[in-house]
C-alpha cells in the first residue's frame, strides 16, 4: 500500500511540475499543448488499454489451462 501511495504522490508531482512548467513558458502553444494531451489520451484509451485488457485475459486463459495440466498431471501420478 505504500509503494502505491509513493507512486500516486510521486505522479502527482511529476503532473504539477509539468504545468507549472507549460504555464510559466512564454513560448508555450497552448493549442499545441491540447492537441498534444487529446492525442496521449486517444492513443492511451484507444490503443494501449485494449492491448493490456488482451494480454491480461490471455495471460488468465493460459494460466487457467496451465493449472488445469497440473492438476491432470498430479492426479495421473496419484497424488
Amino acid at each position: 500500500m505504500r509503494t502505491r501511495v509513493a507512486l500516486v504522490v510521486a505522479g502527482a508531482v511529476l503532473i504539477a511540475y509539468a504545468m507549472v512548467g507549460v504555464l510559466a513558458d512564454a513560448d508555450a502553444d497552448p493549442i499545441g499543448v491540447l492537441v498534444f494531451l487529446l492525442a496521449v489520451l486517444v492513443g492511451h484509451d484507444l490503443v494501449w488499454m485494449p492491448v493490456l485488457l488482451a494480454a491480461g485475459l490471455l495471460i488468465a486463459r493460459g494460466g487457467a489451462a496451465v493449472r488445469k495440466e497440473f492438476a491432470r498431471r498430479r492426479a495421473r501420478r496419484g497424488g
